[in-house]
């Protein structure tokens, strides 16, 4: 993004021109005594300034849907312009995505033209998973936003989007610098897990209002996905706008107006696809799969039955299996999200279906499952019922936990999550995507197979190929 031919107040805005709320002033440390010895007057020297956390005024606003994992907005959200103001604009952003940094300059020249009295915009960092530094530059700047406010955290995003990745710790420690952010400082932040929960809850608010990718946004609750032209900015603006003024309604009461029911009823705008491929080598062990041991094309997914997505990706896998035949082989890992509060206990039920009658037991399940309107305690029981497979529990098993300790490793985030001979596919992708990218890797195996390697060892030697990396736990 070429930052100089961005609008005055939208370069204005990004770096937090907008009126900036109360925030604490700094501690300023008391110049030191003078020597007794000293005879004559010293000049006065100049107060050394401390840095004291950003705080909120304690009467900031909190929006929540009653059905969310997480607030819309806190009083500790990255945010600019007045709290009081009509329309809000909830902001879901990934600072290695282009998109993000194309999207900019017409958000905040359409907020400009709409009043920026009118109008405020909050952040929510939404790093998809296969933008590979995406995630520590988003811890970078929620900790620049914690260490020095809205105005701080706004010039570092601005940079970080000017910059373009991948984005480097040590560029990252630059651009903080300037911002006051000791080195030392933001290197124990990028490792904090209290900030990896904190982008995980985030990402785990867009996953439930059904926002794939990035950039999102919800202005008084209507949906923009994408970098839309600014006629659409201002077609919505105008809409939220006339809508609050008609019924005296503020941003929250507006946006939960326009969620009145579960995110996972709407359907939604696929993730963009990565520039640069990620191949990641993940073990098929134990897991269930359906199609030949000896396929050219790999599928491993990793899912949960609550999600809407992967329910929705189930059909596309069952779809492939059909039209590829012998080529092609779909391996499931359980990777249940903790604010599914049914997804473990699914998880549990369908692999008590594996345990009794083997993989084909299993998918029966499986699909019934994942074809079902809901996933619910009523649903579950009535599952058990038909497949004989006793009363549902919350319980976890060893073979859900590896699962999920396997997926974290391998850099899952978010469900559904695809390895195709290694290669990273994010989301519940159209069976377009995924015929390129098994069309790619088919053209690979069948390479393998001329060269020799026997057809019941082309995964491993597939993977060996790309230079997958291996799935690791992430040093502590």
């Amino acid at each position: 993004m070429n930052m100089k031919h961005l609008p005055l107040c939208a370069l204005a805005l990004l770096a937090g021109c907008a009126a900036p709320r109360p925030a604490e002033p700094p501690t300023v440390a008391a110049p030191a005594a003078a020597h007794p010895s000293t005879t004559s007057s010293p000049a006065p020297a100049a107060p050394l300034v401390v840095a004291a956390p950003h705080a909120r005024p304690v009467a900031a606003e909190t929006c929540r849907l009653p059905w969310t994992s997480e607030p819309l907005w806190t009083p500790m959200s990255p945010q600019t312009g007045p709290i009081g103001a009509p329309v809000t604009i909830v902001w879901f952003f990934d600072l290695d995505d282009p998109f993000t940094a194309r999207a900019a300059p017409t958000v905040f020249e359409a907020r400009d033209e709409a009043g920026r009295e009118q109008v405020r915009v909050v952040w929510r960092h939404h790093p998809l998973p296969f933008h590979r530094t995406a995630r520590r530059a988003a811890k970078a700047a929620q900790h620049v936003f914690e260490q020095r406010g809205d105005e701080a955290f706004g010039r570092f995003i601005r940079a970080v989007l000017d910059a373009r990745p991948p984005h480097t710790d040590e560029r990252l420690f630059e651009l903080a610098a300037r911002e006051g952010v000791g080195r030392a400082d933001l290197a124990a932040a990028l490792d904090d897990p209290r900030l990896e929960a904190e982008l995980d809850a985030s990402a785990g608010l867009a996953r439930d209002l059904g926002l794939l990718g990035t950039p999102a946004f919800l202005v008084n609750g209507e949906v923009i996905n994408g970098a839309q032209p600014i006629d659409r900015f201002r077609e919505v603006l105008g809409r939220a706008l006339q809508a609050s003024r008609r019924g005296g309604l503020d941003a929250c009461e507006a946006t939960r107006q326009a969620h009145p029911t579960r995110a996972e009823q709407r359907p939604t705008a696929p993730s963009p696809a990565a520039d640069t491929p990620e191949f990641v080598s993940v073990p098929v062990g134990a897991s269930p799969a359906r199609g030949p041991a000896d396929a050219l094309v790999t599928i491993v997914e990793f899912g949960g039955y609550q999600d809407p997505f992967s329910r929705k990706a189930a059909a596309t896998m069952k779809a492939l299996l059909a039209e590829r035949g012998g080529d092609v082989r779909h391996v499931w890992k359980d990777f249940p999200l903790p604010f599914h509060t049914h997804a473990i206990s699914a998880a549990a039920l369908v692999r008590r279906a594996l345990a009794r009658g083997g993989p084909t037991a299993f998918f029966a399940a499986h699909d019934e499952l994942m074809a079902s309107h809901a996933v619910d305690d009523a649903t579950l029981s009535s599952l058990a019922a038909r497949h004989r497979l006793g009363t549902p529990t919350k319980v976890t098993t060893p073979a859900i936990e590896a699962d999920l300790a396997l997926g974290r490793a391998a850099g899952v985030r978010g469900t559904p999550t695809f390895f195709v001979n290694g290669r990273r596919v994010g989301g519940a992708r159209p069976k377009a995507d995924f015929d390129a990218v098994i069309d790619e890797e088919l053209a690979k195996a069948k390479a393998l197979l001329a060269r020799g390697t026997p057809r019941a060892q082309i995964y491993d030697a597939a993977l060996r190929a790309n230079g997958a990396l291996p799935a690791a736990p992430k040093p502590p």
